[in-house]
């Protein structure tokens, strides 16, 4: 046996027994890390996509951050010029305006809708105290004066019930969380 088969014989052996088993168990190791932290990751995800989706009303913090959020991704999508943007969202008086009605006894909402995403959006405190339990026809009126993007699409809708508001729902999540995550949720 010459001196370089026996060097390729001692790499040999050492990859076999030593390198292999060794590199096989760390990257075992490394692979379920990065497998259970995706896992975490997407967990973490979905759970806020579950609070988004959920009942806000019940947290002030809550219910104003997802309703400024969801109005500021809309005026950007028109493309409103940030300085015009920044007096809406935080120099405009407002409140956060159930679109159907609580007290609109016209059209049953289960609690989950009318506390939703879906069914809350900013609006200017002077036209919501004047339109207050008004049915939804009765607001659109009063929605014709807001200057907020949100507003003016929901106009264009003929009526409001549960199917509008889940509708809604489903897109203000979505463009919530893809602006949050930088992906796409399935609607």
């Amino acid at each position: 046996m010459s001196a370089n088969s026996d060097k390729s014989s001692l790499e040999e052996i050492f990859s076999h027994k030593v390198f292999l088993p060794a590199t096989e168990g760390f990257i075992s190791k490394i692979t379920k890390k990065i497998e259970s932290s995706r896992i975490d990751e997407l967990y973490q995800k979905y759970k806020i996509k579950d609070v988004i989706e959920g009942y806000i009303a019940d947290s002030d913090m809550r219910k104003n951050l997802l309703c400024r959020i969801s109005e500021y991704l809309i005026e950007k999508q028109k493309n409103v010029p940030i300085n015009e943007m920044y007096e809406l969202l935080f120099n405009t008086e407002y409140d956060i305006e159930h679109i159907h009605a609580n007290a609109d006894s016209t059209i049953k909402v289960t609690d989950g809708c009318q506390n939703s995403i879906g069914n809350l959006v900013l609006l200017e405190r002077k036209i919501n105290r004047s339109i207050q339990d008004d049915t939804f026809t009765q607001k659109k009126v009063g929605y014709k004066n807001s200057k907020y993007y949100s507003i003016c699409d929901i106009r264009k809708n003929e009526k409001w019930d549960e199917d509008e508001i889940r509708e809604r729902m489903n897109q203000e999540v979505a463009r919530i969380m893809a602006y949050l995550f930088d992906i796409s949720i399935a609607i």
